[in-house]
């Protein structure tokens, strides 16, 4: 989040324990000092003296900029041997195990309603026209996106095609009509989420880098 204007420094919680920081045995007004973050909670317990001192496996929850939890975030150990081999291994693991992105499930309903009425009304008017295929599909398409160039038209002798023809046209329309405007809240979305950036966060006014007490 960003605190405390919108466009104000990227911030952040953690969870740290003391000795992977290089702050064990210290207080934790030193440690604040030397991780340059705010100390919120040790052990779990959010009411302590700042003099206390920070046992080996005591475990933080600290809060900072983005910058400085990174820079206080424990380093991992070198891989022995030949560090670029690891770390192929592990791509080549764990690639396994990424999630397919997931389908939003109004628009896989919408994408499966308008395949269906595409099969039956081809597979209606197929007969209608007794011609081919290419000119069933053509006739059904034109007429759920309103297009209706007229070249292909059911008999108005028998009330079974138009009423046929005039579901066609309704179900097009509707389907037609929630693409887009499932499309167009999709896009409001993303662009609303870029305009904004980063949420800004509740007022953790109290929780604030103790940069004075840092410069001390």
């Amino acid at each position: 989040m960003q605190f405390p204007e919108p466009d104000g420094p990227l911030t952040g919680f953690a969870t740290r324990t003391a000795a992977s920081c290089g702050v064990g045995g210290e207080t934790v007004a030193g440690a604040e000092r030397t991780l340059g973050v705010r100390v919120l909670a040790v052990d779990g317990k959010t009411e302590f003296a700042r003099d206390t001192i920070l046992a080996g496996q005591a475990e933080m929850v600290v809060y900072g900029d983005v910058a400085g939890l990174q820079s206080s975030a424990p380093r991992r150990p070198a891989t022995r041997g030949h560090p670029a081999l690891g770390r192929r291994l592990s791509s080549l693991l764990h690639r396994g195990r990424r999630q397919s992105p997931r389908l939003n499930p109004i628009l896989v309903r919408l994408a499966l309603a308008a395949l269906i009425v595409l099969v039956l009304g081809t597979w209606y008017f197929h007969a209608v026209f007794k011609g081919g295929w290419l000119d069933a599909v053509y006739f059904v398409v034109a007429t759920m996106t309103t297009t209706g160039y007229g070249d292909l038209t059911p008999d108005r002798s028998h009330p079974a095609e138009i009423v046929s023809a005039m579901a066609l046209m309704l179900a097009g329309t509707i389907i037609t009509g929630l693409f887009i405007a499932f499309g167009a809240s999709l896009l409001t979305r993303v662009h609303w989420v870029r305009m904004q950036g980063l949420r800004p966060g509740a007022d953790i006014s109290s929780f604030a880098v103790p940069a004075a007490s840092a410069a001390r």
